[in-house]
């Protein structure tokens, strides 16, 4: 199984999982299989964001973890199959020790909507009225 999160800086020594995808400059991709990890720019897992969650296929990824994700991205990352779970905290390590031992929680619609100040439906939240 592969996990994936978006990371805000990758410097030697320091990953920082980043708030969403929107801002992130990298990935991290856990493979429970190997324990590994690897880091990648956002732009090489897709150059195309209406192409992201085909990607994330391909690659084998069937987990997301993000701290903040939009009501719409998140309905994709589920309509694409993917399970999607809140981060604890910003640190990756930390996070990936959560989901192997079943610690972090599904991230809803509701969260979602609750995250980013969206008070009904998807319809209503715009990029202005958003926390982001």
């Amino acid at each position: 199984m592969k996990v994936m999160l978006p990371i805000a800086e990758k410097k030697r020594g320091k990953e920082t999982v980043a708030r969403g995808f929107h801002n992130a400059s990298y990935v991290c991709i856990y493979d429970s299989q190997s324990k590994s990890f690897d880091w990648m720019p956002v732009k090489e897992v897709s150059p195309n964001p209406g192409d992201f969650t085909k990607e994330l296929q391909r690659m084998g990824i069937n987990t997301v973890i993000s701290g903040y994700l939009p009501p719409m991205a998140l309905q994709i990352f589920a309509r694409s199959g993917l399970e999607v779970f809140r981060a604890r905290g910003t640190n990756v390590k930390e996070n990936i020790s959560y989901f192997i031992h079943n610690q972090l929680e599904s991230f809803t619609t509701q969260a979602a909507r609750e995250t980013w100040g969206c008070n009904s439906s998807c319809g209503s939240c715009s990029s202005t009225s958003c926390k982001n």
